[in-house]
């Protein structure tokens, strides 16, 4: 009645009716829309009143400001819509305003992701299923052909991938670079998540682009743990990739020996040679990695193969410097003046 500017923004672009929103403030919403105030104005960020009411888990303040008539499928400035901000910060009463309402569940954000991506990410299980009782996709993928079952699995979130196959989500699609939930799980060393993976019948030894399976996932980030999971699961842990290149291999590189144990204790062969012919006590001797080799001739692996270009581990030592690991070698019985297809010794190259 004052004349008083009842949408005016602070530099940040907030508005009275922001600041409603976040407080729940209903009836305070309602004066303002009576009044004439804008209730879709965007903040700095893109942000609407229904934004914030949503992801603060105002579900009075959305009903008033749905019964106003305010835009409920808004995107903010990375494409985020009021149902990704209730997703995201598991507000399950604010998600049903807006399933009630009508607001858009599918809208994918600047990066593809969609609210399920949100709730799943997040280990939501109330939200997802919510969303999956509203109709909302659970299986799309997003830019990067990144699906639920991938957040959930990358964030280990057991009860989320339980609730995607309850729902008849696809468990196994890969991403747009070949990578499963079941590498990500593996990568991230979380054994219970790639325990229910293997249980909901998901694929545990799918290669990604590159040829690498969830074993080389978990061997390369150490994750021995998973490895025993992949095992029990009767999943390869030897299969090579693209270049020939083990589990095993990744491992004795990365000087990981208790990976290496995990993979020997399931069976797994320790000398198998890559493209060139190298095996996993060529990376470790290469790399100088004493332990990886003592590990290696406590199994009985063979040291001494020679590559394809006839060279051995102690050849790979030598030429890097590597004395304690040509030390190792030479306890281990690993011939170290054998000659490679050019005549030369691991003293040549040492030289």
């Amino acid at each position: 009645r004052g004349g008083a500017q009842l949408g005016a923004a602070t530099r940040g672009g907030v508005t009275p009716a922001h600041r409603a929103a976040a407080t729940g403030h209903a009836a305070v919403l309602e004066a303002l829309a009576r009044a004439g105030a804008p209730l879709d104005e965007p903040d700095a960020n893109g942000c609407t009143p229904v934004h914030v009411a949503a992801g603060a888990g105002q579900p009075a303040a959305l009903e008033a400001l749905a019964q106003a008539g305010a835009r409920l499928g808004a995107h903010n400035v990375v494409g985020v819509t009021p149902a990704h901000a209730a997703a995201v910060n598991g507000q399950l009463a604010a998600l049903e305003v807006l399933v009630r309402a009508g607001a858009p569940l599918g809208e994918r954000g600047v990066d593809g992701n969609t609210p399920v991506h949100a709730a799943a990410a997040e280990g939501h299980v109330a939200v997802l299923e919510a969303l999956a009782r509203a109709g909302a996709a659970l299986g799309a993928p997003n830019n990067a052909g990144v699906t639920a079952a991938h957040y959930a699995a990358a964030g280990g979130h057991v009860a989320v991938l339980e609730a995607l196959a309850r729902a008849g989500a696809a468990l196994g699609a890969p991403n747009n670079a070949g990578v499963t939930a079941a590498h990500y799980a593996a990568a991230c060393g979380h054994a219970a998540a790639l325990e229910a993976l293997a249980r909901l019948g998901a694929p545990l030894s799918e290669p990604d682009g590159d040829g690498e399976t969830p074993a080389h996932a978990a061997a390369l980030e150490g994750q021995s743990d998973a490895l025993e999971v992949l095992a029990r699961a009767g999943a390869a842990l030897g299969a090579p990739n693209k270049t020939g290149v083990t589990p095993a291999h990744m491992a004795a590189a990365l000087e990981l020996a208790a990976t290496l144990e995990a993979l020997a204790r399931a069976g797994t062969p320790r000398d198998a040679p890559d493209a060139d012919g190298n095996t996993p006590a060529h990376f470790a001797a290469s790399e100088g990695h004493l332990a990886t080799l003592e590990a290696l001739a406590r199994r009985g692996t063979p040291l001494g193969v020679p590559n394809k270009r006839g060279a051995t581990p102690a050849h790979a030592a030598a030429s890097r410097g590597h004395a304690a690991a040509l030390e190792a070698l030479a306890r281990a019985g690993a011939p170290l003046d054998a000659p490679d297809a050019d005549g030369n010794t691991p003293a040549h190259f040492a030289a």
